[in-house]
Formats: structure tokens, sequence, C-alpha cells
């Protein structure tokens, strides 16, 4: 299988991630807090997190995916030459609590398949913004819930 991934391109990126002493943090340089590894602050933490780190690791687990699943949609069963036409797509979507680096979460779709998943994913999120608030308000009494069961009862399997 030829594929458009290009391995020292990876290196190349990774190599350029700031490294851990464990004394300093790794994106502003500060002597770190106690018992800190890598990070002094939040803010630090998510500016890695969101900024530097994913597209060094997703391009790779991206292609560990492709490889794993054999250049093959596992939508449609579609077996292709290269990667070129691929993507990857979280079983679990991320909004709905899946994790986003986690290979056992990733899986390969052509972009077709991947369309129609993405799109009752939408649809799932949607749901789930939409449950009435009482279902959602701890503090919600029985009577109030029965009061309004029309409201939530659509949402219930039955």
């Amino acid at each position: 299988m030829r594929s458009s991934y290009d391995n020292t391109a990876y290196k190349k990126a990774k190599a350029k991630l700031p490294r851990a002493d464990g004394k300093h943090c790794i994106i502003c340089r500060r002597k770190l807090p106690k018992y800190k590894r890598k990070y002094c602050s939040t803010e630090c933490w998510s500016k890695w997190y969101n900024e530097l780190a994913p597209p060094v690791y997703w391009n790779d687990m991206r292609y560990r995916t492709i490889k794993r699943d054999n250049f093959t949609c596992q939508g449609c069963k579609t077996k292709f030459e290269n990667d070129e036409k691929l993507e990857v797509d979280h079983i679990k979507a991320v909004a709905l609590g899946g994790n986003i680096f986690d290979m056992d979460n990733l899986q390969t779709l052509c972009h077709e398949c991947h369309a129609n998943k993405t799109k009752r994913d939408i649809e799932k999120i949607n749901i789930m913004k939409n449950i009435p608030f009482i279902i959602r308000n701890f503090y919600t009494t029985i009577e109030e819930i029965e009061r309004n069961q029309h409201m939530w009862n659509r949402y219930l399997k039955r």
C-alpha cells in the first residue's frame, strides 16, 4: 500500500516540541511548582494540549489508524490503494465524551461514510443539547417531573 504519510515530517515536528526537564515548565520555562512535572499552570497545559501537541500526534495517529484498518473503510468495507481518500473518525464523538487520542476510539472511513456518521453524531449532540431543562436539573422534584411529563417523554425509550 502506498501512503501520502511522511514519517520524516512527523519526526522533525516532534523534535521541535518542547521537552520536560522536571525543573521548568515546557511552555513558559518558569520554575515548576512542587508536585508538577511538565506544566506550571492550567494555562500552560491548555496551550500544549490545544496548540502544540495535537497536530504532531494527530498525524501519526491518523496514519497508524489507517494502517491498522488496512486502508479499508470501516463503514462500507471498500479497500483503497492509499490514504488520500480516507479519513479518520472518532467512533464515539469527542463532543459526546469520546477520548480524542485513544486508538480504540478511532476508525478509518471514506469521505461518504464519514459525512454520514458525522451527520448522525450531530443529531445525537443536538438531542443532548435539547433535553429539557427539567431532566438536567438535579433539584427537580417528582411532582415537577410528573407535571411536565409531556416535555421529556419523547426522549425516553419505550
